[in-house]
């Protein structure tokens, strides 16, 4: 049993390491690279796949379709489908930079692989074939036809011509790399080419009128490739005729070396031979006179009859002289000829010589023109002649980039290019003839601002609502020289706005538009260079913004308004309730704080109108005493004939016994007053002692027996009025002023004593 389970687990295990490697294929995880050539036909196989897992445990299939190659998945070999040299060519002519001429074009393909077991386990396998170069374009001539006129006095070793150019379509070295020759012929000896990489052709014979009168060569131009392929194009050249001949020098050109401590005066010796020309008119044999026509800077001159140099004042070691000397013919100065004289001042050389600085550096933006002067270095000689040091080249990195001039110049050779060579090194020499010195030259590439800013896509597709300043995406770019990057939005400003992250929003007005559908731009500009006065460089893509159908919007809007809409009246009706507590609280403030005017004012009234007597204070300690003695009820009393007024005296008190006195609240004031009449004296007088206070009462009581009782209504309960009829005051002029917080209780006909009193019991 334990042989079976280990059988199990064993076949297990195989079985899932195998099924791990399902899909993997040779060079994983990078892509898979092959060749073909250009010229290859349809139906070469280009290259196969080798892929783990066969066609049960696999799906091999190709994820989009190529117009020029196909996957089988039978065989897994990748198939030309269509014919190269076409498709090289528009791959070429669709780009505007000549220097993609010398990229390899390349195919890109992706296969998908399935592992059948896992559906879920998917990869893809990027396929990449370089297209190489077949030398298979014959070159061809530009500018052409090519002809020029000479004239038969042309010296040997002047330009001919000099704009011959030819191109070759190729995009590969060696096979684009053109050079010229000339084919033989009839007339290849008059003329030949300078240096064969340029299209520059100087005669090489000389031209006589009176033999010949035109010519043509033949320029051949080839390719470097194998088999070199070429092409011909004949240049004609028509000779001017002249009168004469001209004079023409001997051993022309002329050369001559002196001591720097030659004297004046000295006849210079030159070389090959001495300065001589004769006419070339056989039968005329005019006499030449000789001339410097340039390059002595006075340091010499020339004998008009013989031609001997002489030198005229000192020079010094290292001085170069270049000077043109000219022959003309005695009888007829219109002919004439000339030549060059190359005059050298040497010396003693002992000292070798010093460079100024050990070491040179020098910062060089990465877009100088070629052909730029970005450095000098200078050297010193004890030997005093700093002219006759001569520059040099003679170690280094990327050398060819740079080039030294015999004056110390390091020039620009080639386009220089940050991303590939951000720093150079070279070894500078000085010599003067003998000695040598040595100094080292460092060149630091300063990175200009020379690409565009990369989207990662070259188009964008959103969602958004039609709601204001919501986000609807983001663009994103990218910038290889590390500069910050702005965005711009162009098109339907007044919709959307993207922000300096690529971020793209709606604005207020989004919901004005009308269709669904909206194509904007978005620009990626990374800064200015303002150290380096360059402009900013820009990318753009193109954006699609899909907005929901004006009707759906509209439901959208009315049903989120609904709501909002309820939510709006609630908040009224109770801002509204609120509004209404707040007008009543305000109303009721109002009130009560007249009727504490109203109250304050009467209670001053009372004070100034019941100006009782110090005496009053012993008739109100005699009523007391009588009330305790059984003898009546405790009463307010009354001030001022015909006006009914309670006074609140503090020592009448004693009175309150039967009805509870409520601590919290003011006394109030029960009156019944006249309108009209002015308030009269306390009958009887309420001064002296306690005998004449009774008396008075009693007499009050007296008359108002005799007097017919008058009842006022108060609230609900009826009030008799004492003072009867024959009172002043008529029944019109009566006012009875009830506080809605006084218990008043009136007089009834079985309460009246014999002596009735004009009093009424207030309780407070």
């Amino acid at each position: 049993m334990t042989t079976i389970l280990l059988a199990f687990f064993a076949s297990y295990l195989i079985s899932v390491t195998h099924a791990q490697f399902l899909c993997d294929y040779t060079g994983a995880p990078g892509p898979v690279f092959l060749d073909v050539t250009e010229t290859a036909t349809v139906g070469e196989v280009v290259g196969s796949l080798t892929v783990a897992g066969n066609d049960n445990q696999i799906i091999l299939e190709q994820v989009a379709k190529n117009s020029l190659v196909k996957f089988v998945p039978e065989s897994r070999e990748i198939v030309l489908i269509s014919n190269l040299p076409e498709w090289v060519d528009h791959f070429f002519a669709a780009s505007t930079d000549p220097l993609n001429r010398d990229q390899v074009p390349r195919i890109e393909v992706d296969i998908r692989c399935t592992d059948k077991s896992l559906a879920s386990k998917i990869s893809t396998i990027q396929v990449k074939i370089d297209v190489n170069d077949v030398n298979n374009k014959t070159p061809y001539f530009v500018n052409t036809p090519y002809h020029t006129n000479i004239s038969e006095l042309t010296p040997i070793g002047y330009t001919v011509f000099e704009n011959i150019e030819a191109k070759d379509d190729d995009y590969s070295f060696p096979n684009n790399f053109v050079f010229f020759v000339i084919e033989d012929g009839p007339f290849s000896d008059y003329v030949e080419i300078s240096n064969q990489y340029q299209g520059r052709i100087i005669l090489r014979k000389h031209l006589d009128f009176r033999h010949i009168t035109s010519f043509y060569v033949t320029i051949v131009a080839k390719d470097s490739g194998s088999p070199a392929l070429f092409a011909r194009e004949n240049i004609t050249v028509d000779i001017i005729d002249e009168d004469n001949l001209n004079p023409v020098f001997i051993n022309s050109p002329y050369s001559a070396q002196i001591l720097y401590s030659t004297k004046p005066e000295t006849e210079i010796e030159t070389l090959p031979g001495p300065v001589e020309a004769k006419d070339q008119d056989q039968g005329i044999l005019s006499s030449i006179n000789y001339s410097i026509e340039y390059g002595s800077d006075g340091y010499f001159t020339i004998n008009n009859q013989t031609g001997v140099v002489t030198l005229r004042k000192p020079v010094s070691r290292g001085m170069r002289f270049y000077m043109m000397v000219k022959a003309t013919e005695a009888v007829n100065a219109d002919h004439y000829a000339t030549t060059s004289l190359n005059v050298e001042v040497v010396g003693n050389n002992k000292n070798a010589p010093v460079f100024t600085e050990s070491s040179y550096r020098v910062d060089v933006l990465e877009n100088v023109p070629v052909g730029s002067t970005v450095l000098r270095i200078t050297a010193t000689d004890e030997d005093g002649e700093p002219e006759l040091l001569k520059y040099s080249i003679v170690g280094g990195n990327q050398i060819d980039d740079f080039a030294m001039s015999e004056k110390g110049e390091l020039i620009t050779y080639h386009k220089l290019d940050f991303l590939t060579t951000a720093a150079y090194q070279f070894t500078a020499q000085v010599s003067d003839g003998t000695h040598t010195a040595e100094s080292i030259i460092r060149v630091i590439v300063v990175n200009t601002n020379n690409k565009n800013p990369t989207f990662l896509k070259s188009d964008y597709n959103f969602n958004a609502s039609r709601k204001g300043n919501e986000y609807i995406g983001t663009t994103i770019a990218s910038d290889i020289t590390g500069q910050r990057i702005t965005y711009k939005l162009l098109g339907y400003e007044r919709y959307f706005y993207v922000t300096n992250a690529g971020d793209l929003y709606t604005t207020g007005h989004v919901a004005e538009l009308e269709h669904s559908n909206y194509e904007v731009t978005v620009t990626a500009c990374n800064d200015d260079s303002t150290h380096l006065a360059e402009d900013g460089r820009c990318s753009v893509t193109s954006v699609t913004i899909t907005m929901p159908k004006l009707e759906q919007a509209r439901e959208a809007f009315i049903r989120a308004g609904g709501t909002y809409s309820a939510a709006i009246v609630t908040l009224a009706v109770i801002a509204g309730l609120m509004l209404i507590c707040i007008i009543v609280l305000v109303i009721l403030l109002i009130k009560q704080k007249k009727l504490t005017t109203m109250v304050q004012q009467r209670t001053t009234h009372l004070t100034q109108a019941c100006n009782i007597e110090a005496s009053y204070a012993q008739a109100v300690l005699q009523r007391k005493e009588a009330v305790a003695n059984g003898e009546g009820l405790a009463n307010p009393y009354y001030c001022a004939y015909g006006d009914y007024q309670a006074t609140d005296h503090v020592d009448d008190v004693s009175d309150h016994s039967d009805r509870p006195l409520d601590a919290g609240s003011t006394e109030r004031l029960y009156k019944q007053r006249t309108k009209s009449s002015p308030a009269a004296p306390i009958p009887g007088g309420l001064t002296g002692n306690g005998t004449s206070l009774k008396q008075s009462v009693n007499g009050l009581a007296s008359d108002a027996g005799q007097k017919e009782k008058k009842r006022v209504t108060i609230g609900s309960i009826e009030e008799v009025d004492d003072w009867g009829g024959d009172h002043p005051q008529s029944d019109s002029q009566v006012e009875t002023i009830l506080d809605p917080n006084v218990s008043v209780e009136p007089i009834r006909d079985n309460e009246l004593s014999e002596a009735a009193r004009p009093e009424l019991t207030i309780y407070f």
